[in-house]
């Protein structure tokens, strides 16, 4: 996609945060893992403004997603890669048990097949890369 450097670095930085606030919370765990890259990125002395692009990038993995500039779409689609591929159907029975076990959500299989189905059908990726290569496959699965 032609990423600058910084923007590189941004990117990787909020990949590696992304999920830490699964450490703290399940629900409304990207608002954590904003804190816990903010305080870590303070602390290095990190400018503001890595940290906010940083942090907005982090927010596109919110379900559902809602990138607001072209950074956090790439995060977006790469945090959501799986849907894409036959690594779906693996992942699928694990995050009905994680579901279970941290909401407390238990769905009977039609239902699970169903809301899988409904996500599949109104996620859209945005970049040029994943629209090429991994909607064609999203849509099989």
């Amino acid at each position: 996609m032609d990423i600058n450097h910084e923007d590189t670095e941004v990117l990787l930085t909020a990949a590696w945060f992304h999920d830490t606030g699964f450490s703290k919370t399940y629900k409304d765990h990207e608002d954590e893992s904003k804190v816990i890259a903010n305080r870590f990125l303070n602390e290095l002395e990190v400018n503001n403004d890595f940290i906010d692009k940083v942090c907005n990038c982090i927010d596109a993995t919110k379900i559902p997603q809602c990138p607001t500039n072209a950074l956090a779409e790439v995060l977006g689609g790469a945090d959501i890669f799986h849907i894409s591929n036959s690594h779906f159907f693996y992942r699928k029975p694990l995050l009905r048990r994680e579901w279970e076990v941290f909401c407390d959500n238990k769905l009977v299989d039609l239902d699970w097949h169903k809301l899988n189905l409904e996500f599949l059908k109104k996620h859209h990726f945005r970049t040029a890369y994943s629209i090429k290569v991994l909607e064609q496959s999203k849509q099989e699965n």
